[in-house]
């Protein structure tokens, strides 16, 4: 159920916030989900819920609550006015929906909506093929399947899911504990995030991510690798007389690396793309690209949790070298690529890439 919502989330968030703050409303969506996603890890531990057969049939009873909740609140939600004044052409009821989002309409506002008011009844989802027909398009389809690869390819989800099995190799002793900071730390960063994105820009942060995370990255396989070669634990010198390194300082690595690590993603890659992909496709192809957006980060979800445990036995300690590389990568495709979308409307944001995709060779877009 949630595979579908996702992108439609994000797409009802845009379209109902001012431009001033899409891309914090859209981070907002990262929040709730770090914050479920450690609420979760809690309520999973025999401590908080028991080891009985009761315990887990309440834990999975609990999030019946929060989706009942959503299904009130959705009933009485009004329907976007992009979506009355673009796609049914009401004027009327667009007007009031704008205005029961709004304590004041803005000029700026009221100009987009008339905009949207003169196609009325003219805009029609896109096909496939047509999707695939327009240079500028292609490209965006091409921006919104990168950036979801590239998150997946960060391996968040597979730290998340073997997150104790990390720690305990890079040398912690409690990796049970520093999993819960992880959850902790990315629930911080989602909230930097959502405040930074529409100062610094949705590019801006993207590149600047994928950078810390390919730093953090190598020095977490720094850690691993130097725990390998550990034959003393009680020593805190960094290497021994042969030169390989070893003592207490590689769990210290480890943590502070994968806590900068969540904390970025968080931050950043997590949210992030589904900002960027709602804002740099139009009215008529949005629908169909945040689908194969959609189609893809949950295949290279499934993917990356998948084999990251069978990754993880054949590479070790040299696991997250592959995932720093993987984010280099991540990083040059944004700086080519990516547009900034801050504060711009979605003629400004097409024109853009119109631009961008005419530079191109026509064999690339």
């Amino acid at each position: 159920y949630r595979h579908p919502m996702e992108p439609l989330t994000n797409i009802f968030l845009s379209e109902i916030s001012p431009v001033s703050v899409r891309g914090s409303m859209g981070c907002l969506y990262g929040v709730m989900l770090s914050t479920g996603t450690l609420l979760s890890f809690l309520l999973s531990m025999p401590q908080i819920m028991g080891s009985s057969s009761l315990g887990w049939r309440l834990f999975f009873t609990l999030p019946t609550l929060t989706a009942l909740y959503q299904c009130v609140v959705v009933f009485f939600s009004p329907e976007t006015p992009i979506y009355l004044a673009s796609r049914k052409g009401n004027v009327d009821q667009a007007r009031k929906s704008l205005s029961d989002y709004r304590v004041s309409v803005s000029e700026e506002e009221l100009c987009t909506l008339e905009q949207c008011l003169e196609k009325g009844g003219e805009i029609q989802p896109l096909s496939f093929p047509e999707l695939l027909s327009q240079r500028c398009l292609r490209l965006a389809l091409f921006i919104g399947v990168g950036l979801n690869v590239g998150q997946q390819l960060s391996g968040i989800n597979g730290v998340l899911s073997y997150a104790p099995l990390i720690f305990s190799q890079a040398g912690v002793s409690v990796p049970a504990t520093a999993t819960l900071l992880c959850g902790v730390v990315r629930i911080l960063g989602a909230l930097c995030g959502a405040a930074l994105v529409d100062r610094l820009g949705r590019r801006t942060l993207m590149w600047g991510g994928f950078l810390v995370l390919c730093v953090t990255c190598f020095l977490t396989a720094g850690s691993q690798i130097c725990a390998d070669t550990i034959t003393d634990s009680s020593t805190d010198s960094i290497t021994d007389s042969n030169g390989s390194c070893q003592g207490r300082w590689t769990g210290i690595v480890a943590i502070v690396s994968i806590l900068t690590y969540c904390f970025v993603v968080s931050a950043t890659a997590s949210t992030l793309p589904w900002v960027i992909v709602a804002e740099i496709f139009p009215m008529e192809a949005r629908s169909k690209g945040l689908s194969v957006a959609n189609a893809t980060h949950w295949t290279f979800h499934t993917l990356a949790v998948l084999f990251f445990d069978s990754v993880d036995k054949a590479l070790q300690p040299y696991t997250f070298l592959l995932f720093g590389g993987f984010m280099f990568f991540s990083f040059v495709a944004v700086v080519l690529f990516v547009p900034e979308t801050k504060q711009k409307s979605v003629e400004q944001i097409a024109g853009e890439l119109k631009e961008q995709a005419d530079k191109c060779l026509p064999t690339v877009f």
